[in-house]
């Protein structure tokens, strides 16, 4: 964990991660090994498979990430039928 960050409770950290600086991962969160969280938010009840990149992104209540995924600068993850207004 690299300060500032805030984790929810009953959020499981894989082995290896690194979350921060400025992160915000909320509770009842699975974030797997190797992963890594910068200058991001990351709503409840999501699942960010190993191996996942998130820097400076938005992922939304109960979305997922799959093995491997990146998301940037200024993206959204929304769960499967999910409609943003914009």
């Amino acid at each position: 964990l690299i300060p500032p960050v805030y984790i929810g409770s009953n959020t499981e950290i894989g082995d290896g991660a690194v979350i921060g600086p400025y992160a915000v991962v909320d509770k009842d969160c699975t974030i797997g090994a190797n992963s890594k969280i910068r200058y991001s938010t990351v709503l409840e009840n999501c699942w960010l498979a190993a191996d996942s990149s998130v820097t400076g992104a938005l992922i939304c209540s109960g979305a997922a990430l799959k093995r491997g995924a990146a998301m940037f600068e200024n993206s959204v993850r929304a769960p499967k039928r999910t409609h943003l207004a914009g």
